[in-house]
């Protein structure tokens, strides 16, 4: 069944030409997508009620769809998106977060130029938040990171540093970062990478937590409450379980935010390439992930 084109808005994701509605369904909002010229099988996900379906929403979920199997011009049924619409889904009541926030977060450090960076990219270590505000020069600095992290060699074009890139055994240093307005509160283990930030949510089911060290962040459940002790003598952040679930529910909004924005950088710099890249990243950050250990530049 084509989408029809009354009520229904344009979008394009690499040069190819999509539809999408959105219509109410419940106490959710359905949102369907299907190429402009109808062929294949539209795929449709639902968001609860109160989220703003935005064209950069509806780009994440194609992006999401196509990363995970869907061919858009395949007639056959698209794959479940389930994990997509967990993050997502309506929640039974509202959870007061206060002030607290778990912010996804990667290591930059990079002594070596790449064709890529500029004057304005910065290079010192430090990390930088993932999400849909992560500006080009930082996003410039964290693929240089990658790179130099590969050993990959400068002086070269750009396509051909990052098709080298594609080569590496994916493993991104970095981690959740807990913040409360402006004061940091934790943050990741020295040897910590972005696939290690399924610990904070696996713990919720086996009690067990490995922060790496340096700092040495353990975490601990007293009845529903989640306690984060983010290093010996430190004060203990405490949080309530469903709050806890949560802030890690919006940590994998921003991330998700951020390798769209990932993806377009890709595409400025490598079109040809900007699928396999951005299919290495999520597979280098991928919960399940176990990147080699001794990732960190520190």
């Amino acid at each position: 069944m084509t989408l029809p084109r009354k009520h229904s808005r344009l979008i394009i994701v690499d040069e190819r030409r999509f539809r999408w509605l959105v219509r109410p369904q419940g106490d959710r909002v359905r949102v369907a997508v299907q190429l402009e010229s109808g062929a294949g099988r539209a795929i449709a996900t639902g968001v609860r009620e109160g989220v703003v379906v935005t064209p950069a929403r509806v780009r994440t979920f194609i992006e999401f769809a196509i990363a995970r199997g869907w061919s858009p011009e395949d007639p056959r049924a698209p794959p479940p998106l389930a994990e997509f619409e967990a993050l997502y889904a309506p929640l039974a009541e509202p959870v007061a977060l206060g002030d607290l926030r778990a912010i996804p977060v990667a290591e930059r450090v990079c002594a070596i130029r790449y064709p890529w960076m500029t004057d304005a990219t910065e290079t010192a270590w430090g990390y930088v938040e993932l999400g849909a505000g992560t500006s080009a020069n930082e996003i410039a600095a964290l693929v240089a990171s990658w790179c130099a992290r590969a050993r990959l060699p400068t002086g070269e074009h750009t396509a051909t540093v990052l098709a080298a890139l594609l080569g590496r055994s994916p493993g991104i240093p970095g981690g959740l970062l807990w913040r409360r307005d402006d004061q940091v509160l934790a943050t990741p283990g020295c040897c910590c990478a972005l696939a290690g930030r399924g610990e904070w949510r696996t713990f919720l089911d086996d009690g067990r937590f490995w922060g790496g060290h340096d700092p040495w962040v353990c975490v601990t459940r007293e009845g529903a409450e989640i306690r984060i002790l983010p290093e010996p003598g430190a004060p203990v952040i405490a949080v309530d379980e469903r709050a806890y679930r949560e802030h890690l529910r919006r940590a994998e909004l921003e991330l998700e935010a951020f390798a769209v924005n990932l993806h377009t950088w890709f595409i400025g710099q490598d079109p040809a390439r900007a699928a396999e890249l951005d299919a290495w990243f999520r597979r280098a950050i991928a919960p399940d992930a176990r990147p080699p250990p001794g990732i960190s530049h520190r």
